[in-house]
């Protein structure tokens, strides 16, 4: 259905590979509106750490829970 505020909008979606695993993702955003014009948009994703670094231990929300009634 067309919209009588967005003329149009674009993604694109870029995936840099380093030795076939994905090292980053950059998204681009284009909205282009009648009344106010063009907006851009840029998302750029990183890993949390390297590849050989262990991910960090998932905390799970009644370990918070029960470790605030503790503390009080």
């Amino acid at each position: 259905m067309p919209s009588a505020l967005i003329r149009r909008f674009e993604v694109v979606r870029d995936t840099k590979l380093l030795d076939g695993h994905p090292c980053a993702r950059i998204t681009h955003v284009v909205i282009q509106t009648r009344r106010v014009g063009r907006g851009e948009l840029t998302i750029t994703e990183l890993p949390l750490g390297a590849a050989n670094e262990e991910a960090p231990s998932e905390i799970h929300i009644s370990e918070l829970t029960s470790s605030k009634k503790q503390t009080k």
